[in-house]
């Protein structure tokens, strides 16, 4: 298994569009009535507080020796269809007793990206860039998504009620002070798989998110692209042996508070096993929630030197070059050349900033 990484962003991104979803109740209701209305459209969550986790806890991953942990906690509020909305986002993240935290902010008129406690503010005209691509995402998905499902869910090709199967109704309990409905559920791997091929496929650059995703469903992904190839999938879905998913959904609004999912995976050969659970959970759903853009801002050069002038999906913040830290501003810099063999590996990039700062 060498796509754990990649499994911890797929999870991370189903999850983040959870955040925006929206018979009888109690012990005797159908779960999967419950789904189909947690999950259907006309449900929302218009502000909160995200509170997600991630633990991968593996053995045998040369690229995973400890366990890995994510957790990414913050507010957010909906600025209205096809805005972009509020949030105040930070991550921490933790490989093996090496931790960085890094985070973004949006207020609508101004963004903030964060590492390492360190603030930095995004240039208008990326800002923008950034605004208008959600702006077409979300019209693209009004026009191809009506009553098909919740609108965030259809904007990341995500819909859980494809691949939760054997739903049951385990009653009321509890969940931050509202009283919740708790659904378990076997997921359908492959199925689940598909849906995470529709994730990578939006995170492309040159997608289009006015793309229909049905008719390129099987088709072989283009090079650079994220996407798994069906070789690839098959693999992935004959490694989980266990896949199941806890759901809390509103007694009474039918809206979703929290969702646990386990995952017990084994490679081939047993040589390779782990466990994976994410856990989410909205706090203060729909109540009014503050936003600030954060002080003492730095340029968000200033960030991107630490990165040979550019990072992935950034690319540079101004059009002037800026030499790499110990190196040369170049693009065939030894500190660039680094960067670029690393490859998101959070060990490797911080060695590559040990380096090149001696």
């Amino acid at each position: 298994m060498s796509r754990w990484p990649l499994l911890i962003l797929v999870l991370l991104a189903s999850a983040l569009g959870l955040v925006a979803c929206g018979g009888d109740d109690g012990e005797d209701a159908d779960p999967t009535a419950l789904l189909q209305e947690t999950f259907g459209a006309g449900k929302e969550v218009k502000s909160g507080r995200l509170d997600l986790s991630v633990r991968v806890n593996a053995k045998g991953i040369e690229q995973l020796p400890a366990p890995v942990t994510v957790a990414l906690r913050g507010p957010f509020e909906s600025q209205g269809s096809g805005k972009l909305p509020h949030f105040d986002f930070e991550a921490e993240i933790n490989t093996g007793g090496q931790a960085f935290t890094a985070g973004a902010v949006s207020t609508g008129g101004k963004g903030f990206l964060k590492f390492q406690k360190e603030n930095y503010a995004v240039p208008a005209d990326l800002y923008k860039q950034f605004k208008d691509s959600y702006a077409k995402t979300a019209e693209c998905n009004e026009k191809q998504g009506k009553d098909k499902g919740n609108a965030t869910f259809q904007a990341l090709g995500i819909d859980p009620r494809r691949w939760l199967q054997e739903a049951k109704n385990q009653g009321k309990e509890d969940v931050g002070g509202a009283e919740a409905i708790h659904i378990s559920s076997r997921i359908d791997v492959p199925k689940f798989l598909e849906d995470v091929n529709r994730v990578l496929g939006r995170t492309d650059l040159e997608s289009d998110p006015c793309a229909e995703d049905a008719a390129n469903k099987d088709a072989k992904p283009k090079p650079g692209s994220r996407k798994l190839t069906a070789e690839q999938r098959k693999k992935i879905a004959a490694a989980i042996k266990n896949a199941r998913v806890d759901i809390w959904t509103g007694a009474e609004d039918k809206i979703l508070r929290r969702l646990n999912v386990d995952l017990r995976i084994v490679g081939e050969g047993n040589k390779q096993s782990g466990d994976v659970r994410l856990d989410l959970a909205i706090g203060g759903l729909n109540k009014k929630q503050t936003i600030k853009a954060p002080s003492g801002a730095k340029p968000l050069d200033d960030l991107l030197q630490q990165f040979g002038g550019a990072a992935p999906g950034l690319g540079s913040g101004s059009q002037n070059e800026t030499p790499a830290p110990g190196g040369s501003s170049g693009s065939g810099s030894s500190y660039e050349q680094c960067v670029a063999q690393a490859a998101g590996d959070v060990q490797k990039l911080q060695e590559c900033l040990d380096t090149a700062n001696q």
